[in-house]
């Protein structure tokens, strides 16, 4: 993904619906935040959705004049819930393909540059969850959030882990 896109400034691509062209974007953290108000794992996948197009979906012609995402919410939950499925599959798609991170392991890469430090990069490598076969994209993108959302808990609790063990030690000073 292209750094413009990560922040939102330029859209993935578009999309024909019944209200006009739509643009996709990626999605920012705010808005992510929004979509997993509740845990995506015990949300259905079509409220997951629900909450996800009015982040990531908005009107071609109300975009700002650099054709950058517009402030405000791009469209209704009435216009979402009007969307046909075929529209929701398309936008999904396109916002998939543009999220890498979400089905491709992380590599990363050391190399020594010319002054002998170390240079670390990172990179998509292999599709660690491909999509199944007959898999809906509304289907594969709520497993696709619940994969990330367990293994954000992982990491959760691997960094604070340790730190909750510290914040106990005073309890356990006390008594000695």
């Amino acid at each position: 993904m292209k750094l413009d896109q990560l922040l939102n400034f330029k859209p993935l691509g578009f999309i024909d619906s019944p209200i006009g062209k739509l643009a996709v974007f990626a999605i920012s953290v705010k808005d992510m935040e929004s979509v997993r108000a509740k845990s995506v794992r015990d949300t259905d996948p079509q409220e997951v959705v629900r909450r996800l197009l009015p982040c990531i979906l908005h009107k071609a012609d109300a975009l700002k004049d650099d054709g950058s995402k517009p402030d405000a919410p791009g469209l209704t939950d009435e216009q979402i819930r009007g969307l046909p499925a075929d529209v929701v599959e398309a936008a999904l798609g396109l916002f998939i393909e543009h999220s890498e991170h979400l089905y491709r392991a992380f590599v990363s890469k050391t190399t020594t540059g010319e002054k002998g430090e170390h240079i670390t990069s990172l990179d998509y490598g292999d599709v660690q969850h491909p999509k199944k076969d007959g898999e809906s994209n509304v289907a594969y993108l709520h497993r696709l959030l619940v994969l990330e959302e367990e293994e954000l808990k992982r990491q959760y609790e691997k960094l604070a882990g340790p730190l909750m063990g510290v914040a106990r030690f005073p309890m356990a000073w006390h008594r000695i």
